[in-house]
Order: structure tokens, then C-alpha cells, then sequence
């Protein structure tokens, strides 16, 4: 955990978050060792993010042992096994031949994201995201208490995905849910804007992971000398943003022909893109332009399903109408189950399971992989 000169050079807010990450991770971590008794390969991700987040091999050897309740022997047993098997990121994780402590002068990529979240908020790392939401319905101080519990709640989801300690899905699912545990299940806007929790979280938390993204390949473009960089591509990007994914522009660019900086741009509302720093001549594409306009063109074939076609970003939309929907109707049945309505109750229960078979079957004859996360994801 972090401590003595560190604390110096890091910020305090920072200094909280990566200590409360660096324990999350140690439990699931025993989690994962208790259920399979051996190092998986997700395990040794995350003991190697673990490494990378400040934390000494001799504090992982110590905390394993009194959790696992093992000895020195035995650990060093777990050790070997996962080294024999091959798949290891580092070896010398799991030897007494490597480096037992990164220290953060020499943790260049700590270092990085440390600086792209102190100068997207001027140093203050109150609030990433730049979420303008706030809790209300709940009298008195709880109203104060729990508007600052979901920034902070969202600042540490924000550095969980940067860190990659975790993926979206368990950091998205295990952030909306402690929100809910704790009362909140809504958010509002100045704007007049309300969101259900699960909803206003995503939109919160990408946007506070673009906004670092986003400073981290400024940086790395004024570090590399280059106006140039390379946008993201992915699959289910709606028209209007297919046809400057992939490619390579200036920095000027990104705002003339991609629309950074716009609601509905590069990084704008719901944007899944990102860019890095690129070097004409030095370095290489992910894709071609010939493969970007294949690709295109896959992506907007039509897939049938009951008598209606759409394309891939098409029935992205259509599996995002269906998750809520689903969502909307376990708030429904819980609380007609919590007044006693059991005819209704039962009604709207053969609608869920209708409605959660034809979501199945959508996702399926499209392509799409079934986001359970979105459906479960923070059901009250």
C-alpha cells in the first residue's frame, strides 16, 4: 500500500483510491485461489496489476498466506505450478529473483495516468467524470452524504477501467449495485435530465475514462513530436462515425472532420472511440483503409430477425431498448411482490421471461453478444 515518500508526490484523494483498488484487488484476488486452488491466468493479471499499482511482492506473499491460512511452503507450491503451466505474464512475479517493490519514480505508467487525472481536474480529483448529476429525494444531510458518495463511487470506477484492474462489465455491475445498496436509484440534473442509476454510472464513467484517454494521448503526442494520431475502431460505430473510425489525422482533424468536442463527435454522448498518438512513417495501423471500408460495409449488412432487418448498429440499439425494458420490469415485479399484488405479479413475471427469451434470441441472430450486466446490473 502506498506510504512514507510516496504520499509526498501522489495526491491524497489518489492515495485513497488506488489503497481501497489494491485491497479490492487482493480479495478477489483469494476469492479466485479459494474457488480453484491454483493461479488461473486471470489471477495473474491481476497479481501483475497488482505489481503495477505499487504493491511489493513481499506484501502479496504476506496477505496470501494469512488469507489462504497457508504456509511459506505452500504458496511457494502455487507458485511453481503456475509457472510450470507457462502462461505467466512475469515469471519473476512468482520468483525471489525479481525486483520485490516498483518504486514510483520508476513507474512510468502510474506516473502517466497520475497526471492525466490531476490536469483534467485542475489537480482537485474531486470528480473525474465531470458528472453534474446529484442524488435528491431523501431528506436532510443523507441527501449531501450520498450526492458525495456517488462522485467518489465514480471516481474509483473510473481508475478501476484505467488501472485495468477489472473489467467494464464487474466494475459497472459492482458499482451500480453498491450504489443501490445504499439508497440511491436515481440521478438528477440541473438540466432537468433523470436517470435511473445504472444508467447515469456508464454514461458517467466513460466519459471520465475518454477524458483521460483523451489526456493521456495529448501527453503522449507532445512526448512522441507528432500532430498525428490513430482513432479507435469498433464494430457497432453508428453511421455517421464509421466513416472516420480506424484512420489516421492531425490533431486539427479530430475536430473538422471527426467532431471532438461536439455532443455527437468523436467522444461526445455514448462515443466508444478513443485515439493514441501516431507516427507517419514509424508506426503501423491497426487497420488499413481498404480493411476500415470492408469492414464498413459488414457491419451495415442487414441480419433478419421476425420479419425486420438491421444492421449492426441498428441492433445495438434494438438490444439496448429491450435491456431496459427488462430492467423497468424487475423494478415493476419487485414491487408488486412487495404489496402483495400476486396476480399482477405473476402476470408481469411470464412477460419478463417472454421478453428475456426474445432479447436471447435477438442478440443471437444478430451477432450480439448478450450484455447481462446491463440487464441485472443494479435491479432493485
Amino acid at each position: 500500500m502506498y506510504k512514507h515518500d510516496e504520499l509526498e508526490v501522489i495526491p491524497n484523494k489518489i492515495v485513497k483510491i488506488f489503497n481501497d483498488l489494491q485491497e479490492k484487488l487482493m480479495l478477489d484476488i483469494v476469492r479466485k485461489l479459494k474457488l480453484a486452488n491454483e493461479i488461473g491466468s486471470s489471477t495473474d493479471y491481476q497479481i501483475e496489476k497488482l505489481r503495477k499499482l505499487g504493491v511489493s511482492q513481499k506484501e502479496i506473499n504476506q496477505y496470501l498466506k494469512k488469507a489462504l491460512d497457508i504456509t511459506d511452503k505452500e504458496l511457494n507450491e502455487l507458485y511453481n505450478k503456475v509457472i510450470e503451466k507457462g502462461y505467466v505474464r512475469d515469471k519473476e512475479l512468482y520468483t525471489k529473483t525479481g525486483v520485490d517493490f516498483i518504486e514510483f519514480k520508476d513507474n512510468t505508467e502510474l506516473q502517466q495516468l497520475i497526471k492525466s487525472v490531476s490536469d483534467i481536474t485542475n489537480g482537485e480529483i474531486d470528480n473525474i467524470t465531470k458528472s453534474l448529476g446529484f442524488v435528491t429525494g431523501i431528506t436532510g444531510n443523507r441527501v449531501v452524504e450520498l450526492s458525495d458518495y456517488y462522485t467518489k463511487k465514480l471516481n474509483q470506477a473510473v481508475l478501476e477501467l484505467a488501472t485495468g484492474s477489472f473489467n467494464y462489465s464487474q466494475t459497472i455491475t459492482y458499482t451500480v449495485n453498491e450504489m443501490v445498496k445504499s439508497g440511491i436509484r436515481y440521478i438528477d440534473y440541473e438540466s432537468g435530465y433523470h436517470n435511473r442509476i445504472d444508467v447515469a454510472v456508464r454514461r458517467a464513467v466513460m466519459s471520465g475514462l475518454n477524458q483521460i484517454t483523451n489526456k493521456t494521448a495529448e501527453d503522449n503526442m507532445a512526448r512522441l513530436k507528432t500532430d498525428f494520431v490513430e482513432v479507435s475502431y469498433h464494430s457497432t460505430a453508428r453511421p455517421t462515425h464509421q466513416v472516420w473510425q480506424g484512420r489516421v489525422y492531425t490533431k486539427d482533424e479530430l475536430v473538422t472532420v471527426c467532431g471532438l468536442g461536439t455532443v455527437t463527435g468523436l467522444l461526445g454522448a455514448n462515443c466508444y472511440h478513443h485515439y493514441d498518438a501516431f507516427i507517419p512513417g514509424v508506426s503501423k495501423r491497426n487497420y488499413t483503409d481498404e480493411e476500415l471500408d470492408l469492414l464498413n460495409h459488414e457491419a451495415n449488412k442487414k441480419v433478419s430477425f421476425e420479419k425486420n432487418s438491421y444492421t449492426k448498429y441498428e441492433a445495438t440499439q434494438k438490444q439496448r431498448q429491450l435491456e431496459r425494458n427488462l430492467k423497468a420490469m424487475q423494478v415493476k415485479m419487485k414491487l408488486l411482490k412487495e404489496a402483495g399484488e400476486k396476480e399482477t405479479y405473476t402476470e408481469l413475471k411470464v412477460k419478463y421471461k417472454k421478453t428475456f427469451n426474445y432479447y436471447k434470441d435477438f442478440s443471437e441472430a444478430t451477432g450480439l453478444k448478450l450484455q447481462m450486466e446491463r440487464v441485472l446490473a443494479g435491479a432493485i
